[in-house]
């Protein structure tokens, strides 16, 4: 026979699947036989098959937006006789709809850099608990459109942090995102910020159904997606949680879960708190 290869899926003694590529290469003279070598080859092919369903749902998150854009924009032009507040609501969809899309540019955009060592954090003074108030009035109307009570406790005097803002609002999308994603209609979506002595933690509870125990050990790892009761991946690329992880971090804290099936799941990350420091036109610390 020539020489050449072949793959073969084998079981291993310990019950897993294992991918061999097995490469044929004839004796000399041709009737002596020849000699078979086995490699496995099952990391490269997982790392394929990841690959391509990558792609597949970046395909999809991405498609997904444009055609609401579209479809709005289609109705702005073809109907004539939209009242203004019509108008306003279809305007503020498409809004919505960017900023979605721009969200996960951002996210792959972070892949990127996480992936080859060109991720940098920019540090600063930040108050945490006015720029969580900001991040979530930002996201508000989309809570009201799903129906859904989005709701925050701060404590009352001001608490600040050393990190970088833009991230440390993109961990909060992330987190309270991630929320709308499990929580149905009419359910709760609670963000707290707490003074924890030498620490800030700030949390986002849901009335969502819950994560199974088997899923919080992966749920910060990269590409990992909780399935739904029918076996199916909840949309998104299973980035955020990752990129959120990657983040606090890298600003010196620690993220975490907690979940109760049935009664929803609650997300948590802690900074250490920044005391030392004098915000701008205030004379007292912070």
């Amino acid at each position: 026979m020539p020489a050449g290869s072949y793959e073969k899926q084998v079981i291993s003694p310990s019950g897993s699947r294992v991918t061999l590529k097995i490469i044929r290469s004839p004796l000399s003279p041709s009737a002596s036989g020849e000699v078979l070598v086995a490699q496995d080859v099952s990391a490269e092919r997982e790392a394929a098959e990841m690959r391509a369903l990558f792609i597949s749902q970046v395909t999809h998150e991405l498609r997904a937006p444009l055609q609401h854009i579209l479809g709005f924009i289609g109705l702005l032009n073809d109907v004539d006789d939209l009242s203004p507040e019509s108008r306003a609501r279809f305007f503020s969809h498409i809004q919505d709809e960017v900023e979605h899309l721009s969200r996960l540019v951002d996210d792959l955009g972070t892949l990127s850099r996480l992936e080859t060592k060109r991720f940098v954090i920019q540090t600063e003074p930040v108050q945490i608990d006015a720029l969580v108030a900001d991040t979530m009035s930002k996201i508000a109307p989309r809570a009201r459109l799903a129906n859904l009570s989005l709701s925050l406790t701060c404590p009352a005097e001001p608490l600040w942090v050393l990190a970088d803002p833009t991230r440390l609002r993109q961990v909060l999308i992330n987190l309270i995102e991630n929320a709308f994603k499990f929580v149905p209609a009419g359910g709760r979506i609670q963000v707290s910020v707490e003074d924890r002595g030498e620490d800030v933690l700030v949390s986002v509870a849901d009335t969502g159904p819950g994560i199974p125990p088997e899923a919080l050990p992966h749920l910060f790892e990269c590409f990992y997606q909780i399935k739904t009761r029918e076996g199916q991946p909840v949309s998104g690329m299973g980035l955020g949680l990752y990129i959120s992880r990657e983040i606090i971090t890298a600003l010196g804290g620690e993220i975490w879960a907690e979940s109760e099936p049935g009664v929803g799941s609650t997300f948590r990350f802690r900074l250490p708190r920044l005391r030392k420091w004098l915000p701008p036109e205030s004379g007292t610390a912070a």
